[in-house]
């Protein structure tokens, strides 16, 4: 019984360990783009964005300008476009906004306009 309760405790860490951790900063090492750079970090890539409390977002950056995003049952189109520093958006569902951006190895890390910072995960 004692073994059964020790590995239920040890999957339930893991489970834990796994779930997205707010953060309002970026990774100390974390750099801003230049234009050239976020477009080449973005354009033709897809992401997974996970934050607490939200269902993942599932952002997909096309070369000519379009996104469009998934996040459990709701989907949505826009526009988009690099700045230094930044990512401005045109979504129906959320108007326009523009959203800080840096690099840290290769991640591309988002900062949402709660200040909380999430890595881009590549799909």
């Amino acid at each position: 019984m004692r073994l059964l309760a020790f590995v239920s405790m040890c999957l339930w860490s893991l489970v834990a360990l796994a779930q997205p951790v707010a953060t309002k900063e970026f990774p100390a090492d974390a750099r801003v783009l230049s234009v050239e750079e976020l477009k080449q970090a973005l354009s033709g890539k897809v992401f997974m964005l996970a934050w607490v409390g939200v269902t993942p977002w599932r952002m997909d950056f096309k070369d000519n300008g379009y996104l469009f995003f998934n996040a459990g049952t709701a989907s949505g189109s826009g526009t988009w476009r690099a700045e230094s520093g930044q990512v401005c958006t045109e979504m129906r569902a959320f108007g326009n906004n523009c959203n800080q951006v840096r690099m840290s190895g290769e991640l591309v890390y988002y900062k949402r306009l709660s200040g909380e910072v999430i890595a881009m995960t590549p799909s």
